[in-house]
């Protein structure tokens, strides 16, 4: 048998803890741990994530970034980024 703590986001903030359990339901109706940082509920973030992974929009910027050559450090122009820098 599993046995689960209830905390307060305050209480878990306090023991640097990234996520809690109220034991609570969310606006949606998930009874699940919840994030720290915001107090999101994990299994609505993981729903929102996955629908937003479906959107043509996702396609479109995994596709640009596939396209486009990586700018900064490792990327393809890091010397020319770096020579423009001290020539300044």
């Amino acid at each position: 048998m599993i046995s689960v703590i209830a905390f307060a986001r305050e209480d878990a903030k306090a023991l640097g803890l990234k996520r809690f359990f109220t034991g609570e339901r969310c606006k949606q109706g998930h009874v699940a741990e919840r994030y720290t940082i915001n107090g999101c509920c994990v299994a609505c973030n993981l729903e929102r994530a996955s629908h937003y992974h479906k959107t043509e929009h996702a396609r479109e910027v995994k596709s640009r970034l596939r396209r486009e050559p990586r700018v900064g450090p490792g990327g393809a122009n890091e010397g020319a980024c770096q020579a423009s820098w001290r020539d300044q």
